[in-house]
């Protein structure tokens, strides 16, 4: 695992959650996972691979559900704007 990948991936993220409307209990736990991830990497001795993989299966996960739950919505969205 590239660490410095990791964060690179860690700050894009970060930039576009900054981007989303404030309030939504699912930014705001996606958020709460990410500065958990950012912590840990951030460790001055070389973080535990196990709490790095935990905190990136956890966001994953999060991501996961909240792009199922978000799916039939821009489905709809493309129908009525004609893109399907």
């Amino acid at each position: 695992m590239n660490l410095d990948e990791v964060e690179k991936m860690v700050a894009q993220l970060e930039r576009d959650l900054a981007r989303l409307p404030g309030g939504s209990p699912q930014v705001e736990a996606i958020q709460v996972e990410v500065k958990a991830l950012k912590r840990a990497l951030a460790e001055p001795e070389p973080p535990h691979h196990k709490t790095v993989r935990q905190s990136l299966e956890s966001l994953r996960a999060r991501l996961d559900a909240d792009a199922a739950s978000v799916a039939p919505y821009i489905s709809w969205i493309g129908r009525i704007l004609g893109l399907s």
